[in-house]
């Protein structure tokens, strides 16, 4: 079988720096960095994120099922990003995925819900 499928996505990722530093697409550069003796912590910048995935109808049933994959997800993430230098970070975010079908008998598979941390070297 052949078809031209189109799938279609998008996502939406703001964020603040809540200690003031700018934020770039390399990141964030702390003003202070981290250092306990001095009462110094580092720069945190809270992150949110919306996306969603809406897979061709003409998909289904031919190259995917509904009772086993979805037509759509909608997914939304809340992420903390501390910055402890020029070179190290830490992340955590918890992201809640919905979906539409992809369960027995076509119904929508349960929500997905994900805690994720990440230490990050930049060198």
């Amino acid at each position: 079988a052949k078809a031209r499928i189109k799938n279609t996505g998008w996502q939406m990722a703001p964020t603040w720096v809540i200690t003031g530093e700018n934020a770039s697409q390399s990141g964030v550069i702390p003003n202070k960095p981290f250092d306990p003796d001095k009462n110094h912590w580092g720069a945190l910048e809270l992150a949110a994120r919306w996306s969603e995935l809406t897979i061709d109808q003409d998909a289904f049933p031919t190259f995917a099922s509904l009772s086993t994959s979805a037509a759509r997800a909608q997914a939304w993430t809340l992420g903390l990003n501390w910055y402890l230098n020029r070179n190290f970070k830490g992340v955590v975010n918890f992201t809640q995925t919905r979906f539409t079908n992809g369960g027995p008998g076509g119904a929508d598979r349960e929500n997905e819900n994900v805690v994720l941390t990440r230490l990050q070297f930049v060198y």
